[in-house]
């Protein structure tokens, strides 16, 4: 086996074409675009963790000036292929790109060390120069934009509503959903469904079951302490309810005890005197 010299397989080795991209270096590298070059060089994207991105910014000023532009970092991360489930933005104040030569007085300061890196094409002297240009910039972007959020006018490729929105939406429905659930277990889907914009039956289940499981947690504390209250009794009627998905009328001492255990049946009588939930 011969061995080439080590400048030769250097000048002929090239990176594998086709890896997929780090959507984090693929960020790092349109961040300038995505924010204005001002914001970006006090800012630096530095991970996401769940459905939050971290930004870095070189002080606790930037941080608290660009948690007032959450919305418009978000409009323009969504047109990023990877960022689209992103719906928060959280800010650390951190060490960012920094660019040579004299920093301007009226700028946010930040103790510590600044890498040496070139400066942006065009820096903004100021926090607040820096971010009246991103949001000209995402201004314009929303101008030129053929559809958006039909909710919060955020730029999209189609007319629907963007990821914060739509999470929101949801939200409120599985809300008011459970709210029934609560309130009126014994109407099941059928019932609750005309009372809930757009609920789907596999919402619905999803809801019940999770709904179910917080009651169950909550009935389960109550024998540990051997106590109750009200809430504990009225969530006790409303998880018999919805679990049997019977009309109150055809609750049973028996179904109350086979839903419940003997236990929890023994304390919620000795709180109120003998008799059924």
């Amino acid at each position: 086996m011969s061995l080439r010299p080590i400048a030769r397989a250097v000048k002929e080795w090239s990176p594998a074409q086709g890896a997929p991209a780090d959507p984090m270096t693929a960020l790092g590298l349109v961040w300038p675009a995505v924010v204005g070059p001002g914001v970006a060089a006090q800012t630096r994207p530095l991970e996401v963790t769940g459905d939050a991105l971290v930004i870095a910014t070189r002080s606790s000023a930037w941080s608290q000036q660009l948690s007032f532009l959450q919305g418009d970092i978000l409009a323009a991360l969504h047109g990023i292929a990877g960022f689209e489930h992103v719906v928060r933005v959280r800010f650390r104040v951190g060490r960012v790109g920094g660019g040579r030569g004299r920093r301007s007085a009226s700028a946010p300061r930040v103790a510590g060390r600044v890498r040496s890196e070139p400066a942006p094409a065009d820096p903004a002297a100021t926090a607040g120069e820096a971010m009246e240009r991103f949001r000209a910039r995402v201004a314009a972007t929303r101008r030129t934009a053929a559809s958006a959020c039909p909710a919060c006018g955020t730029p999209r490729a189609e007319a629907t509503p963007c990821a914060p929105c739509a999470q929101e939406d949801q939200r409120l429905r599985r809300t008011a959903a459970q709210r029934l659930m609560y309130d009126a277990p014994w109407l099941g889907f059928g019932g609750t469904a005309p009372l809930v914009d757009g609920m789907t039956r596999d919402e619905y289940d999803r809801w019940r079951r999770a709904l179910l499981s917080r009651w169950w947690e909550t009935l389960n504390r109550m024998r540990w302490t051997k106590r109750t209250t009200p809430v504990e009794r009225r969530i006790a009627s409303s998880f018999v309810l919805l679990e049997s998905g019977l009309d109150p009328d055809r609750i049973t001492p028996a179904i109350v005890r086979t839903v419940l255990g003997d236990d929890v049946v023994a304390l919620l009588e000795a709180s109120r005197g003998a008799g059924p939930v």
